[in-house]
């Protein structure tokens, strides 16, 4: 691109920003070099320099456990530059390109698919239904197990007790919140709001675990337990002990 824009070849100089004539024979015309300028200007293409990831920091690579952090490259197809975003495992910066199986998975299908299926899922009540169910029931066994395993340590189970009903109305209340919310922010202030509900999503090519934070800060109506939710303020959806991954997936979901 240097030598396009370079006048020497046209016999002339250029010197603090000047331009004058030189001594020297020149290797093309005047006619040709504007021309060759003209072509190299209709071939420039202004990109946003930053585009504001929803997900940026809640990403998390399942195969190796390392962040999935924003990038973006340049590619040319058909004459044209077009630049394409990703979540890439950062064990490709920090090592190389294959010392993680899953690399990168393309932004925006990412965030569409998200946001597609946790709006799917606020919808379907039975499915909600039935995750609380097994998740309930999980919990309940781990606290069985930590009063027969921990005897001397009751202060301690007692918050995990009073926490252990998960109600369907907690996790609608939350999907409703971040699908109403999200679509009247804009740039950075988009990232703030998924983080405030969304813990982390953890991507592999086979699934996605979603986790969701609730808590009184989100404002959620009707929460019985207010003390022990405010304390403990987190809660998995993943199912990731479970056959269903949050939210399921029927194929495989891989990168170009």
């Amino acid at each position: 691109a240097y030598i396009l824009r370079n006048v020497v070849y046209t016999g002339k100089i250029k010197y603090i920003n000047q331009i004058y004539q030189g001594i020297h024979q020149p290797i093309i015309s005047e006619e040709l070099f504007e021309m060759a300028q003209k072509t190299h200007k209709k071939r420039i293409r202004k990109f946003r320099i930053y585009k504001n990831f929803l997900f940026g920091g809640i990403v998390d690579c399942k195969k190796c456990g390392h962040k999935m952090t924003p990038c973006f490259v340049n590619k040319w197809a058909k004459g044209k530059l077009k630049r394409y975003y990703y979540y890439r495992c950062t064990s490709t910066h920090h090592k190389d390109w294959q010392a993680c199986p899953v690399k990168q998975i393309n932004a925006d299908r990412l965030e569409r698919y998200v946001l597609e299926n946790l709006e799917r899922i606020s919808l379907d009540k039975n499915y909600v239904d039935n995750l609380v169910f097994k998740l309930n029931h999980s919990l309940a066994s781990s606290n069985h197990e930590l009063k027969n395993s921990s005897p001397t340590h009751r202060p301690g189970l007692e918050l995990k007790e009073t926490c252990s009903k998960l109600e369907p109305e907690i996790i609608f209340s939350v999907l409703k919140s971040l699908l109403e919310f999200l679509p009247q922010r804009k740039g950075a202030e988009r990232n703030l709001l998924a983080k405030r509900f969304i813990e982390k999503i953890v991507y592999s090519k086979e699934d996605i675990e979603i986790m969701l934070f609730y808590g009184l800060n989100f404002q959620i109506p009707e929460i019985k337990n207010k003390t022990a939710l405010q304390e403990q303020g987190i809660s998995n959806f993943s199912g990731r002990n479970e056959t269903n991954s949050f939210p399921p997936l029927k194929n495989k979901f891989v990168d170009d």
